[in-house]
């Protein structure tokens, strides 16, 4: 009986001190990604579809919470019979990714939210200092071997802009300005150290 106790009390301590390793290890990760990314609102107006590049790099803060810093290069197409070419947005991003729970699975989705500074080019004669916004997300993290994962997601970026024309910095008759909003769905290729 004593020794059952005896192994009982090691192994939970065993356990204990394997689980707190764990979870005293502060996991990192980098990322790129390829978006589709869809522009809404006024800026669907003058903007088409594009691509987005990006790369990111996350910590976890504790379990099940993390948080990211990252940048995004988008590119816009010109609408059709528009008066504009390519539309550009680049900047950073921070905020923070919350894991949601999904059972006994592989599968890790989890939903994010930060702040955006960003740039907006259109055609090279229309450009904005950085601007703040924020953005939202949801993915899911899928291992595929290793420590890579492939990670889909949606997003949802938005910041408003007061555009200048060249190198004036004096806002143009009629620029109200109007918010830079788009929709994002792709793919990451991220890798945990």
């Amino acid at each position: 009986m004593i020794k059952r106790t005896l192994v009982t009390a090691a192994l939970a301590i065993t356990s204990g001190a394997s689980t707190a390793h764990a979870q005293s290890r502060i996991p990192f990760t980098v990322e790129g990604r390829v978006d589709r990314v869809s522009p809404m609102g006024k800026f669907d107006e003058i903007s088409a579809a594009g691509f987005s590049t990006g790369v990111a790099a996350s910590v976890q803060v504790r379990p099940g919470l993390g948080a990211y810093a990252s940048y995004s290069y988008a590119v816009f197409g010109p609408k059709l019979l528009s008066d504009f070419d390519d539309a550009t947005d680049q900047g950073v991003s921070v905020g923070l990714t919350a894991a949601v729970p999904a059972g006994a699975t592989r599968l890790k989705p989890y939903v994010a939210a930060g702040v955006v500074v960003h740039q907006f080019t259109l055609y090279d004669q229309v450009e904005t200092d950085e601007d703040v916004g924020f953005e939202v997300g949801a993915g899911v993290a899928v291992p595929v071997i290793g420590r890579l994962r492939l990670t889909p997601s949606v997003s949802y970026r938005t910041y408003n802009v007061d555009p200048r024309f060249g190198d004036s910095d004096v806002p143009q008759p009629g620029d109200d300005g109007f918010a830079v909003r788009y929709f994002s769905a792709g793919v990451g290729l991220n890798f945990a150290f």
